[in-house]
């Protein structure tokens, strides 16, 4: 067997009976407010291979992450191969007057953020969200996700050459 090689892995690189999508609309007084919430087993984490957030006007974006549910389900996640199991992640909303204390400030090109790379931008764990927030108040908002949840085991192996 190869270095970086798992037997255990059933795909490389993606793993589409793994992968899920969920999007969320706001129209809030406040800060449009989005999370993906781990709803999952302690033996699953989420990669989060992309996220969208699509904002009526420019803004600053905030990125956190935080233990514990944020927000009011809107979703629980589809996947992209028609008849899988429910997966381990909600898509929440929330119309928030309270700013985040962001780690992360992404911007591609406004009004639309997000993360589009091939690496993934978060490896959340059970019971975690990944909150992604406009900083201007009062301005319809969309997101969207796109996960896989994998089992921590194949963790490891997620970054091949």
């Amino acid at each position: 067997m190869a270095d970086f090689e798992n037997p255990t892995r059933k795909y490389k690189y993606f793993r589409p009976r793994q992968a899920f999508r969920g999007t969320a609309n706001l129209t809030p007084t406040n800060l449009p407010s989005f999370a993906l919430y781990h709803t999952g087993l302690n033996a699953t984490v989420l990669i989060v291979r992309y996220w969208e957030l699509t904002l009526a006007a420019a803004a600053t974006v905030l990125t956190a992450i935080q233990r514990g549910v944020y927000g009011n389900k809107v979703m629980t996640g589809v996947g992209i191969v028609p008849e899988t199991a429910a997966p381990a992640g909600n898509v929440n909303s929330l119309d928030t007057a309270t700013a985040i204390t962001g780690d992360a400030s992404p911007a591609v090109v406004p009004p639309v953020y997000g993360w589009i790379q091939d690496y993934p931008f978060t490896v959340l764990q059970p019971g975690c969200s990944l909150i992604v927030q406009g900083q201007t108040v009062a301005q319809a908002a969309r997101v969207t996700f796109f996960w896989e949840e994998i089992l921590i085991d194949q963790l490891d192996f997620l970054y091949e050459l």
